[in-house]
């Protein structure tokens, strides 16, 4: 009889028990972006443009100059009292007390070199000058006259003839204006005398526009 407790029947160890892994999963690692910071943009004001001021030219029309003379004014007065040119002084004086007269001082102004005076520097004895009248150089001082521009019977019949005695003196020997007196060669100024520009103009043409202005 056979033993309960044995069979013919094999028995089958159990094989090991196989385990499967799950298959790992990879992350991919997700890469973060920089954060990027974004300046805005500086703007710069378009510099300033200053617009030029404008020009307006004005338009002549007509005759113009006609209208110009039209408009001056041409005093007709006759002088009440007669012109005598020792009202206007009897030479020329020493304003500034410095030995050197109004003939001398002008010519110390007009030498185009440096003036040679005398020994008692007062007088002037060489130099060289332009006579505007006759357009000419001159180097001897003797051969030039002082000249007022607007001659003393000029002056007188334009108004001058009111002015008191100390005014016309002072007139005769005015140097504020550097074209009161010049120095012109003695033969010009003799032929001009007491002529306005009306009446008579220098030898040399190409100043008569400076000498009629």
């Amino acid at each position: 009889m056979a033993s309960a407790c044995t069979s013919n029947a094999e028995t089958t160890a159990p094989g090991p028990t196989t385990t499967t892994a799950a298959p790992t999963t990879t992350s991919t690692p997700t890469t973060l972006a920089p954060i990027t910071t974004t300046t805005p943009p500086t703007t710069t004001s378009p510099p300033t443009t200053t617009t030029p001021p404008t020009t307006t030219v004005a338009v002549v029309t007509g005759d113009w100059i006609a209208d110009l003379l039209a408009s001056l004014q041409v005093s007709d007065t006759t002088p009440q009292a007669d012109y005598d040119r020792t009202d206007w002084g009897s030479g020329w004086s020493d304003d500034d007390s410095d030995c050197i007269n109004t003939r001398h001082e002008v010519l110390v102004l007009e030498s185009l070199l440096e003036a040679e005076m005398d020994s008692s520097e007062c007088k002037v004895i060489g130099g060289q000058w332009f006579a505007a009248f006759t357009g000419t150089y001159v180097n001897e001082p003797g051969s030039l006259d002082i000249d007022h521009f607007v001659p003393l019977a000029n002056a007188h019949a334009s108004g001058g003839w009111a002015w008191s005695s100390a005014d016309k003196r002072d007139y005769y020997n005015d140097l504020t204006d550097s074209q009161h007196l010049i120095a012109v060669t003695a033969s010009a100024n003799r032929s001009k005398g007491s002529k306005g520009p009306d009446e008579w103009k220098p030898p040399d043409s190409s100043y008569w526009c400076q000498y009629a202005y």
